[in-house]
C-alpha cells in the first residue's frame, strides 16, 4: 500500500494517458426507507444505499505478485469524484459520507457503497389529494467537471434497487425508474446527470376515514335539516352548526398540504362543494320556514301554486292534502262512538212561554250566536290557510331535499370516483 500511493496525488483527476478520458462514473441507489414526506415544506426524507462505480488507473497493481485482489482504503487518500445532489435540500451530501470506505480492486476499479439519509426537495401536485401520487427526483452528477471530464452514467439500465425496502405507513413506493440526462447549458460541453425519480402512492384509508366520511355524514346531516319539523325551531341552528364543523375540517386539510395557488386538492374541491351545499341549504330553510309561517297573516295560497304544488307534485311526492267533508267528519264520529243505545230528547217547543219573554233578550241572543258564528267561520278559514301554507312548506322541503340529495350524490361521483 505504501508503494501504491507513495506518488498518487488524490486532488488530480487519475488520468494515465488520453484515453483515460472521460472518466466514467457509475451511479446506482437503493431506496430502503422513506421516513417522510414534508408535503407543506415539500422535502422527501429517504433512507438509501449510495453506489458508486469508477475506475482510477494509478490504483492498479498485479494481483499474483502481491496475492492481493482488493483493498479497503481511508476516502481521504483516494481522488472522489464530485458527484452532486442537485436536489439536496440540506447540507452537502458526501459531507456524511467520509465514515464509509471504498473498496479498490486490483484492476483500478473503485467501489463505493455507503448507506445514507438523504433530504431532498420533491414538488407536490396535490390536485388529486388524497389519492395522489408523488413523483420526487433525485438528480446526481458533477458539479465541477463537465462530460468531456467527468461522463456520469447509470449503473442499471432498469430501474433503481428497492429489494430492501421498509415499508412507511402513509406511502407505497411504486418504481424507481432511472434516467441518463445530458444538458448543454447553451453552449457544446456536455453536462450528463442521472436522474431516479422516485414514485410514491399515497395511502388514502387514514384520509377517508378521518376526513371524507366525516364530509360524507355532515352533508347527510345537513339534509335532514329539510325533514326536520318546523315546529321544533332547530332546523337554521343545524345548518349553522353543520357548517362551522365544515370549515374546521377544511382548516384540518389545509395544514397537510403545501400553501400554493396552482392548483386546489381534490379534498378541498369536496369540502368546499359541501360548504356551498350547507350554505344554500340553511338559506333555502330560511325560505322555506317564511313559507311555513305565513298563514298566520291570512293570506291564502295562490290558485296557480295549489294547483301545481298540491294536485301535481304534492301528489306525485306522496304528500296530499287532508280534504275531508263535513259529511266525513260526521261518519268519522258515528264510527268513533260506542254501540250502545242512546236515548236522544227532543225539547217540546210549546212548553216554552215565549209571549212572557222579553223581546230584547232574544234579539241580543241572536246578535251573539250569529257573532259566535261568524267567528267560527273566520276561524275556520285561518285555520284552513295556515294548512295550506303549511303543506305547501312541507312540499317545498321535500323538494329541496330530494334535489340537495341528488345534487350532492353527483358531486361525489364527479369528485371522488371521477380521479380514478
Amino acid at each position: 500500500m505504501v508503494k501504491l500511493f507513495s506518488s498518487y496525488e488524490k486532488n488530480l483527476v487519475p488520468i494515465c494517458d488520453e484515453t483515460d478520458l472521460p472518466i466514467t462514473v457509475r451511479i446506482g441507489i437503493a431506496i430502503t426507507h422513506i421516513f417522510e414526506l414534508d408535503e407543506p415544506n415539500q422535502v422527501l426524507t429517504s433512507k438509501a444505499w449510495l453506489r458508486w462505480l469508477w475506475k482510477d488507473c494509478k490504483l492498479s497493481w498485479n494481483r499474483t505478485e502481491y496475492n492481493v485482489g482488493h483493498l479497503s482504503v481511508e476516502p481521504d487518500k483516494i481522488w472522489f469524484p464530485d458527484i452532486t445532489l442537485y436536489d439536496n435540500a440540506e447540507h452537502d451530501l458526501t459531507s456524511r459520507l467520509g465514515d464509509y470506505h471504498p473498496v479498490v480492486y486490483s484492476d483500478g476499479t473503485v467501489a463505493f457503497y455507503a448507506p445514507t439519509i438523504i433530504k431532498s426537495t420533491c414538488k407536490i401536485d396535490v390536485h388529486a389529494f388524497p389519492f395522489d401520487r408523488q413523483n420526487c427526483s433525485l438528480k446526481f452528477g458533477s458539479w465541477r467537471y463537465s462530460g468531456l471530464t467527468l461522463d456520469i452514467t447509470n449503473k442499471s439500465m432498469a430501474v433503481g434497487d428497492s429489494s430492501m425496502y421498509i415499508t412507511n405507513g402513509e406511502w407505497n413506493l411504486v418504481d424507481i425508474p432511472v434516467k441518463r440526462n445530458v444538458f448543454y447549458y447553451g453552449s457544446t460541453t456536455p453536462w450528463p446527470d442521472v436522474t431516479f425519480q422516485v414514485i410514491l402512492q399515497r395511502k388514502s384509508l387514514y384520509y377517508t376515514f378521518n376526513l371524507i366520511f366525516p364530509c360524507i355524514l355532515m352533508t347527510l346531516l345537513a339534509m335532514t335539516g329539510f325533514a326536520l319539523p318546523p315546529e321544533s325551531g332547530e332546523k337554521v341552528s343545524l345548518g349553522i352548526t353543520v357548517l362551522l364543523s365544515a370549515c374546521v375540517v377544511l382548516l384540518l386539510v389545509s395544514e397537510s398540504v403545501p400553501t400554493t395557488s396552482e392548483t386546489i386538492p381534490l379534498l378541498s374541491k369536496y369540502i368546499g362543494s359541501t360548504i356551498t351545499l350547507v350554505c344554500m341549504s340553511t338559506v333555502v330553510t330560511v325560505l322555506s320556514l317564511g313559507c311555513h309561517h305565513r298563514g298566520a297573516y291570512g293570506r291564502p295560497v295562490p290558485g296557480w301554486m295549489k294547483k301545481l304544488f298540491f294536485n301535481y307534485i304534492g301528489r306525485i311526492l306522496c304528500i296530499v292534502q287532508d280534504c275531508r267533508t263535513p259529511d266525513d267528519v260526521k261518519e268519522f264520529v258515528k264510527d268513533s262512538l260506542p254501540n250502545t243505545p242512546v236515548k236522544i230528547v227532543q225539547p217540546n217547543i210549546t212548553d216554552v212561554n215565549i209571549k212572557n219573554e222579553n223581546p230584547h233578550i232574544l234579539h241580543a241572543l241572536c246578535r251573539l250566536l250569529y257573532r259566535i258564528e261568524g267567528h267560527l267561520d273566520d276561524e275556520k278559514k285561518s285555520d284552513d290557510i295556515r294548512s295550506e301554507w303549511q303543506l305547501l312548506a312541507r312540499i317545498i322541503d321535500r323538494i329541496l331535499l330530494i334535489l340537495f340529495s341528488s345534487v350532492m350524490l353527483i358531486i361525489s361521483l364527479l369528485i371522488l370516483l371521477g380521479q380514478s
